[in-house]
C-alpha cells in the first residue's frame, strides 16, 4: 500500500460489497465489505483514533476495546445487581438497525479525523447483485473502523444516567444504578426502591433524546423494563437475581443460544449426508470447543445436554449412512471406549501421517483449566487510566 495514497485529498474509497447473512432471530443482517485497501486504510486512520477514543469511553463500555470481552460485561452486571438490597429492575434495550442508522452529519461533526476521508468511508456506497446504491446513513457493518466510530457513537451513554441519578437523594440507588455497554448492546441495571419510578421514565426519555440526535432510536417492542428477580437474556447469558441473605447472581448460558447452537448442529449433519467420518466430526469439534470455550467456568448443565444431544445426532448420521452394520459393528468401528462412554472416533490421514480423531465434548472443553473465574480476576472500570 502506497501511504501516500491515503492522505486527504488523494484518497478515493470505492463501493463497499453488500452481503446478506442470516441472522439468529429468523432476520437478515447486512454487511458491508470493503476492498483490502479500503480496510488497510482504515486500519491506519484507526490506529490513529483509538487513543483518544479509549479516553473519552464510557467506564463501563466493553465491546470492540482492548483486552475487554463479552466476560467482563456479565461480570460488571452481576456486581452491579448483587450491590442491590432492594429486588432490581433491568432496562435491556434493543436499537434499530445500529449500523444501518447512524447519522452521517453527526458522525461528521463528532469524530475527529479528517472530514474528506470520514466523507469517503461513509459516502462510497455499495454494490449488491451488480447494482450501486448511495449510502446515505450509517457505517458498513463489515469495515474496520466501523465499530471503532460505533462505540464512539454511544459514548456519553453513561454520563446521561448519571445525570439523572444527580436528582436522587438516596446513595443506595445512586450507587446501585449503572449501564452496562457491549457495542450497541446494553442494559441500565437500578434499583425498585419505593418512591423512585419517575427515575425510570426519566432515564427511558433521556436514552431516546440521546440516540435521537444519533440518528438512532430503541424498538419499543424489543425495549423493555424487567425484574431481575425475574432474569434477563444478556450477550448469550441467562442472569438472574436471587434473593438471598448474599444477593446471590446466578449465570447460565442463555436458552435460547443452546437451542440455536443445537439446531445448527442438526443443520450440519444434515447438509453433509456423504461427508467422511473425519472431516465431519472436525467441523463439529470446532463448533464444540468454541461455545464450550465461552462459557467455560458456568455451570456444566447446559454442557451436559448439548453433548447429549450431539452423540444421538452422531449416533444416527452414522446408522443411516451405514444401514447395512450391525451396531456391535458401528461401535466397533468407529467409537472408542473412554471412562464409560462411547466417543466418535475416526483417523486423519494428511502427508502420509494417520491421527486418531475423536468428538470433542463441550462438558470436557468447559472444565479443564478455566482461565476466568466469575468472581474475581476480571476487569474492573476503576482501575482503569487512560
Amino acid at each position: 500500500m502506497n501511504l501516500k495514497s491515503a492522505i486527504p485529498g488523494k484518497y478515493k474509497a470505492k463501493s463497499v460489497k453488500k452481503v446478506i447473512i442470516p441472522k439468529a432471530n429468523g432476520g437478515q443482517r447486512p454487511l458491508g465489505i470493503p476492498t483490502i485497501y479500503d480496510r488497510a486504510t482504515q486500519a491506519l486512520y484507526a490506529i490513529a483514533l483509538i487513543p483518544l477514543a479509549e479516553y473519552q469511553a464510557d467506564p463501563n463500555s466493553y465491546g470492540f476495546r482492548p483486552k475487554r470481552s463479552t466476560r467482563d460485561a456479565v461480570i460488571a452486571t452481576k456486581d452491579l445487581i448483587s450491590k442491590n438490597i432492594w429486588a432490581g429492575l433491568v432496562f435491556e434495550a434493543d436499537i434499530k438497525g445500529f449500523f444501518d442508522n447512524i447519522s452521517h452529519d453527526w458522525i461528521l461533526k463528532n469524530i475527529p479525523l479528517p472530514k474528506i476521508i470520514l466523507t469517503e468511508f461513509l459516502k462510497a456506497g455499495f454494490i449488491s447483485a451488480g447494482t450501486f446504491t448511495e449510502s446515505v446513513t450509517g457505517v458498513p457493518q463489515g469495515g474496520i473502523i466501523s465499530p471503532l466510530i460505533a462505540n464512539m457513537v454511544l459514548d456519553g451513554l453513561e454520563k446521561v444516567v448519571i445525570n439523572q441519578l444527580k436528582l436522587v437523594r438516596n446513595d443506595q440507588v445512586r450507587s446501585t444504578t449503572g449501564v452496562i455497554r457491549y457495542a450497541d448492546d446494553f442494559v441500565v441495571i437500578g434499583s425498585n426502591a419505593p418512591n423512585i419510578k419517575w427515575l425510570w421514565g426519566n432515564i427511558r426519555r433521556k436514552i431516546y433524546l440521546f440516540l435521537e440526535a444519533r440518528g438512532l432510536s430503541l424498538n419499543p417492542q424489543k425495549s423493555v423494563i424487567t425484574g431481575a428477580q425475574s432474569g434477563f437474556n444478556f450477550l448469550g447469558f441467562h442472569i438472574k437475581y436471587l434473593k438471598t441473605s448474599s444477593n446471590r447472581v446466578r449465570i447460565n448460558p442463555s436458552r435460547k443460544t443452546i437451542l440455536r447452537f443445537i439446531t445448527d448442529i442438526r443443520k450440519v449433519y444434515k447438509t453433509n449426508p456423504n461427508i467422511t467420518h473425519s472431516i465431519i466430526i472436525n467441523k463439529i469439534n470446532a463448533k464444540i470447543n468454541g461455545i464450550a470455550n465461552y462459557y467455560k467456568g458456568l455451570p456444566t448443565g447446559y454442557m451436559k445436554i448439548i453433548d447429549n444431544q450431539i452423540w444421538h445426532i452422531h449416533w444416527n448420521w452414522i446408522v443411516n449412512r451405514y444401514p447395512d452394520m450391525k451396531m456391535t459393528e458401528i461401535k466397533k468401528k468407529f467409537y472408542e471406549k473412554k471412562i464409560n462412554s462411547m466417543y466418535p472416533k475416526s483417523f486423519l490421514t494428511f502427508k502420509g501421517r494417520t491421527r486418531k480423531i475423536i468428538l470433542s465434548r463441550a462438558y470436557d472443553v468447559s472444565t479443564k483449566k478455566p482461565t476466568i473465574n466469575l468472581n474475581y480476576l476480571h476487569y474492573s472500570p476503576f482501575k482503569f487510566s487512560a
